[in-house]
């Protein structure tokens, strides 16, 4: 038992994060590292794998990530499933560039929380197109980013229904009726913008 022990140091371990003790109201005046902790539950090895991402902004400024987006693996040997979370997920136009964002990854064993953490980076890029006008009378301009080519676009029915193609970045949408519509962008290195475009 560990109450029997009256000496116990444990700092200078960076890669010590749990010490597995009998009753941690016996570790009065033990030493260790803050990243550590007692635990009376069998010591979890929680390891955050996480890889950079870039995401562009949509036509109103503005994206939202999740856990999923950037966890690559991120594994514990004690619980058959874990928690992810970000410490930032919402950005806009002032977070375009480079944002450092950590994934912090749990697993509970028996109330006991188990937890390791990884910072990544996520490139925040403007959105690859623009519109105008919108709303829309007769001639759609795409308004492409320097870096972005143009592949196709497409205009489908708020039902789905493919109605127009295009390849160049003005479409003649005068033939549409009156409406709401889902304008889908394609560039050549695979980006797919959909944006919503009011025919009047």
């Amino acid at each position: 038992h560990n109450e029997n022990i009256t000496y116990f140091n444990a700092s200078n371990n960076p890669d010590l994060n749990c010490i597995q003790v009998d009753d941690i109201s016996h570790t009065t005046g033990w030493s260790k590292d803050a990243s550590a902790i007692f635990s009376t539950v069998e010591c979890c090895t929680v390891e955050a794998i996480a890889e950079d991402i870039v995401v562009n902004l949509d036509v109103d400024g503005k994206v939202t990530i999740t856990p999923e987006q950037v966890n690559s693996g991120s594994s514990a040997t004690c619980a058959s499933s874990i928690v992810l979370s970000l410490s930032k997920t919402d950005f806009t136009w002032v977070n375009i560039g480079d944002n450092q964002v950590t994934l912090y990854v749990t697993a509970t064993v028996d109330g006991q929380d188990f937890t390791d953490s990884v910072t990544v980076k996520v490139t925040v890029q403007d959105a690859i197109t623009h519109v105008s006008p919108n709303p829309v009378t007769n001639t759609l301009n795409i308004i492409t980013t320097s870096d972005v080519q143009l592949k196709n676009a497409k205009i489908y029915s708020m039902s789905g229904e493919e109605l127009l193609t295009d390849v160049s970045n003005q479409i003649d949408v005068s033939s549409l009726s009156s409406g709401m519509y889902i304008l889908k962008i394609e560039s050549v290195d695979g980006q797919i913008q959909m944006i919503k475009i009011l025919k009047k």
